[in-house]
């Protein structure tokens, strides 16, 4: 898509006509297709079309997307059928023999250029509001099961302009969802164009600017530029502390994301301060059962663990646990974040064990949910191998620690430092199996 929407200027056409030996690019295609005839109501459709991602749609699907309803449906279905017979549609059918249509790629670009054609907000609302429902991610929902829908919401913010709140939500929702993927770069990019718009058609108090100002800082966050994460967070926490009630969940959420951020520059007391009051809040206004909850109690046992409280850790991460048992189905990434942390204590507590049984629920999991090449995976193959390198069984974390370096690999260049370190315990790794195969011979 991109190379033919960088077409641009002068397209240069052999005939006998001088007047059309040289034309642009626009004109060439609306000599092409004379939409002069067709109906305003096929026009709506086909702009809603041109964009989305050129690739085949069932029928229903694009009744799903329209929000095409009772007496509409009639109506639509043959609006749709006679832009194929039109031309402007490339009509196929499923293995089902139900109907399938696609957009040809130079008719969108005819549509999304033409002045009169492009594409609006208001003629692509329902559109819009669809793909901002498909791509937020609820607690309870898997990003992965979101991934289905990025190039819709990709491809629709780049047919689209205006400063519209629509369309930055739209950009926030696919920010979190590329955030969950772990491509960092890409929700950075989309968090700024909800912001950009946010900016502009927001009052500097607004809570959805605080909210976009959040989410940055998480992004900085997860990127590693603490600087920028606490100079976001602030902006956000400004916000809400100016026009929210002291117990709101949006305050508990920006003091917990200020505690973590504040944990990793290495400030433990300022970092238990703000998840305290965290917690305060979350207690005094959700369910027993509530994920929120877990989550404080789970950032709460993270510090605890820093500090070297290792029973005030585990007190507090066996919560976390029970709350997402109850509300979690049992491949939920969030149990096995749960799992993982309350492996990674009982390893510092010596309870190697108990360390392995949670490690591999972990694994179990983030193997059957996440992408092979997914950074998550890769920190609990290496998890695993410690605990089995500490437990002496040389052989399974070498098995383990390969397969962190395969992943690490492809994620980070050659003399990364994570990459470097793990490169330098699978030489450990290997040193004591060598030794131990030696002490067996010698037996």
């Amino acid at each position: 898509m991109g190379d033919l929407l960088a077409l641009r200027g002068k397209l240069h056409v052999d005939t006998d006509h001088p007047k059309a030996a040289e034309t642009t690019l626009e004109g060439f295609l609306t000599q092409l297709f004379d939409f002069t005839k067709i109906p305003e109501n096929e026009i709506s459709i086909l702009q809603n079309l041109a964009i989305l991602p050129s690739v085949d749609i069932p029928q229903e699907d694009l009744e799903d997307f329209l929000q095409i309803t009772g007496n509409e449906r009639v109506a639509f279905i043959n609006h749709i059928h006679e832009l194929a017979e039109r031309g402007c549609l490339i009509r196929t059918e499923s293995k089902e023999g139900k109907p399938v249509f696609r957009c040809h790629q130079i008719v969108q670009v005819f549509v999304r250029r033409h002045k009169k054609y492009k594409p609006t907000v208001e003629v692509c609302k329902r559109c819009i509001e669809t793909f901002i429902w498909k791509l937020k991610i609820e607690p309870e929902d898997n990003s992965l099961q979101k991934a289905v829908w990025v190039p819709y919401g990709v491809e629709i913010l780049e047919g689209l302009e205006g400063e519209d709140a629509g369309l930055a939500t739209l950009a926030n929702n696919l920010a979190v969802v590329y955030q969950n993927l772990g491509d960092l770069p890409k929700a950075l990019e989309y968090s700024k164009k909800a912001l950009v718009i946010y900016e502009k058609i927001l009052a500097s108090d607004h809570p959805l600017l605080a909210n976009s100002y959040a989410n940055i800082a998480l992004i900085y966050q997860d990127l590693g530029d603490l600087s920028k994460a606490l100079e976001y967070s602030r902006k956000a926490l400004g916000i809400y502390e100016s026009v929210l009630a002291s117990d709101h969940p949006y305050l508990a959420t920006s003091y917990s994301n200020i505690a973590t951020i504040y944990q990793d520059l290495g400030d433990l007391p300022k970092a238990l301060a703000y998840s305290r009051k965290a917690l305060v809040i979350r207690e005094s206004v959700l369910a027993s059962g509530h994920p929120d909850l877990a989550s404080a109690y789970y950032n709460l046992a993270w510090i605890y663990q820093e500090m070297g409280d290792l029973p005030k850790a585990l007190g507090d991460s066996m919560k976390a646990l029970g709350i997402y048992q109850a509300v979690f189905a049992s491949d939920h990434p969030s149990l096995a974040n749960s799992y993982n942390n309350i492996g990674l204590i009982y390893q510092e507590m010596g309870d190697l064990p108990k360390a392995l049984e949670y490690e591999q629920k972990a694994l179990a999991i983030y193997e059957k949910v996440l992408v092979k090449d997914h950074p998550g995976l890769a920190n609990s193959y290496n998890n695993n191998a410690v605990i089995h390198f500490d437990i002496g069984e040389f052989d399974v974390a070498k098995k383990y620690i390969e397969k962190a370096i395969d992943i690490w690999g492809q994620i980070f260049p050659n003399g990364h430092p994570i990459l470097e370190k793990a490169r330098k315990w699978r030489e450990l790794i290997e040193k004591r199996l060598l030794e131990k195969k030696r002490r067996l011979v010698v037996n």
